[in-house]
């Protein structure tokens, strides 16, 4: 197992730890591990153990390490460091994959933890990211997709960072009307204009008073040749 202590910086890059007794990684109370471009398998505890310290993953891959709850990243504070100001802290600075979908990130629940805060931070170039999800906290890749999802977090813990927040969709759908949403008009081609019909009906009765008097005028002329 490597571990960094108190005060204590450890770099980690090239790196494949496997077969440990016990973690892999360590980062004890207020020490601080930075892992880049590091495989962890096959430890017996866990991958990692956060205890009170400081971990920042560049590019991890873990393995499949510990038992089944427990195959990743381990947050704990033990009850030795009680008094200890220090409580364990994770940064995302790149990427994270794993072998298991389930235990990549632990919360102790044993009589053993004594956690009461635990801090998440992402940096502005991380591509996966790490965020507080109600009583979990979630690592989401680049498209804000959840990838893997931790424990169930203590009631006495309370944890400090970025919220997640679900993707929504912006787009705006066309909105169409159905046949049957359509207002219709009925239409009745049996209606005639009342101008129009007026109109007519006046044209008619002119015309009937015109060949009345047409009428008048030739019996006249009639009359008038007879006598003649």
């Amino acid at each position: 197992m490597i571990a960094a202590s108190v005060n204590s910086k450890v770099h980690l890059k090239n790196l494949k730890i496997v077969n440990s007794q016990k973690y892999g990684v360590q980062a004890y109370n207020g020490g601080y591990v930075s892992l880049d471009n590091v495989t962890i398998d096959n430890c017996r505890y866990g991958g990692i153990l956060v205890n009170a310290g400081t971990v920042e993953i560049i590019n991890l891959s873990l393995g499949t390490n510990g038992e089944n709850s427990n195959s990743g990243i381990e947050i704990s504070k033990s009850i030795n460091i009680e008094n200890s100001n220090n409580e364990p802290q994770l940064l995302m600075n790149g990427t994270i994959s794993s072998e298991n979908d389930e235990g990549v990130i632990y919360f102790a629940d044993d009589n053993n933890d004594a956690t009461k805060g635990f801090t998440i931070e992402n940096s502005n170039t991380t591509t996966d990211k790490i965020l507080a999800n109600g009583t979990k906290v979630v690592i989401t890749n680049s498209n804000n997709e959840i990838k893997y999802t931790s424990n169930e977090i203590k009631d006495t813990t309370t944890v400090q960072g970025e919220k997640y927040v679900e993707n929504t969709d912006t787009t705006n759908p066309t909105d169409q009307t159905t046949p049957e949403e359509t207002p219709t008009t009925p239409v009745n081609n049996s209606v005639e204009n009342p101008k129009t019909s007026d109109n007519i009906l006046t044209s008619i009765i002119l015309a009937i008073i015109s060949l009345g008097a047409i009428s008048i005028c030739v019996k006249k002329i009639q009359t008038k040749t007879m006598k003649s």
